[in-house]
């Protein structure tokens, strides 16, 4: 979303027109110094600052910035670019076509894309309740006192 909630969504038509980027930020002090202003204005970088107070600004970066340091800290140590580049497509295949996502009841993006997400929910539903059943049947089978 470039440029929205910058001057009433002025920026967004400027990024169509001119080829304005927009870059948001947390407040950070080297973002905001006189030296990193002038170098993003010339590279015709719009800065938007996330609100003091208001982390949710920002929610989904900081969602993907804490998972990329819990579950990936080894990004950090490849100086590589080729390397990098061929690590971050692996991760991209592994993310979007085998991990399962909380957010999308435990299906991958890839499931949820392609329209299976919801077969795949209602047999794991499905599933749980036969699984209940029997164990029901079972406990109740071994708690029958012999005569």
């Amino acid at each position: 979303m470039l440029g929205r909630g910058l001057r009433g969504g002025l920026l967004g038509g400027l990024a169509g027109l001119f080829g304005v980027v927009a870059g948001s930020f947390g407040r950070a002090a080297g973002a905001s110094c006189s030296a990193t202003r002038t170098f993003m204005a010339g590279a015709r970088i719009a800065q938007h600052f996330g609100r003091p107070g208001t982390p949710n600004d920002q929610a989904w970066i900081e969602s993907l910035f804490g998972h990329v340091k819990e579950e990936l800290p080894h990004l950090d140590k490849i100086t590589d670019p080729g390397e990098l580049e061929a690590e971050l497509d692996s991760i991209r295949t592994f993310c979007n076509e085998v991990r399962l996502h909380e957010g999308l009841g435990y299906v991958t993006p890839d499931d949820e894309h392609h329209g299976r997400g919801e077969t795949i929910r209602e047999a794991r539903r499905a599933g749980l309740i036969a699984a209940h059943e029997v164990r029901v049947a079972t406990r109740r089978e071994l708690r029958q006192d012999p005569v």
